[in-house]
């Protein structure tokens, strides 16, 4: 058979239809790359979601207040005062005498002496003693929240369980190339 006497048309098709294989092997070879691309970006975006279901969060809270105080003290007690003094005295002592044929007579009778006082006494207290002020409060409060702790987890371990299994069904279902992003891991919890 003579190739030479077949119809142009004969030979356009076949270039039609190499060409349409060409760029269907070329449109399937690139959206495999991509498809493997989007993988690789599920695994890493669920391994963040794992990361940040682990992690800490610190924060510290400034307390800084005034903290108006009012109230009673009541004191109930006996206090034991011990006393051991001399005290001076010096005074004059007008004495009335009665004397015979003069009548009575008041005679100033000087008294200069010392009275040693040698005691415990006990005094009872009972008082109420107000208190009004005002009392400054400063001090820092470190805050720590684990997000394992929260609500935040919750919600979040339904996203990354979904896109570990998107990753890797988009991962087993066609041949992957080796590369040099590591597969995602879950978080040990």
């Amino acid at each position: 058979m003579d190739l030479s006497a077949r119809p142009l048309d004969y030979w356009l098709l076949w270039v039609v239809a190499l060409s349409s294989l060409a760029l269907n092997v070329f449109l399937i070879n690139t959206l495999l790359g991509a498809r493997r691309q989007v993988a690789e970006a599920l695994g890493v975006v669920a391994q963040g979601l794992g990361e940040l279901r682990a992690a800490r969060f610190t924060y510290v809270v400034r307390i800084d207040q005034s903290i108006p105080i009012n109230l009673n003290v009541p004191i109930r007690d006996t206090l034991r005062v011990p006393v051991d003094t001399t005290v001076p005295f010096s005074t004059q002592l007008q004495v009335p005498i009665e004397l015979p044929f003069l009548g009575t007579r008041t005679v100033n009778v000087p008294v200069q002496t010392t009275v040693p006082i040698q005691m415990d006494l006990e005094v009872p207290v009972n008082l109420d003693v107000p208190i009004t002020t005002t009392m400054p409060v400063q001090f820092d409060v470190p805050v720590q929240i684990a997000v394992a702790n929260t609500p935040l987890d919750t919600a979040l371990a339904g996203p990354q369980a979904y896109l570990e299994s998107l990753s890797e069904e988009l991962r087993s279902h066609w041949p992957a190339r080796p590369t040099s992003t590591p597969a995602p891991t879950a978080t040990p919890r």
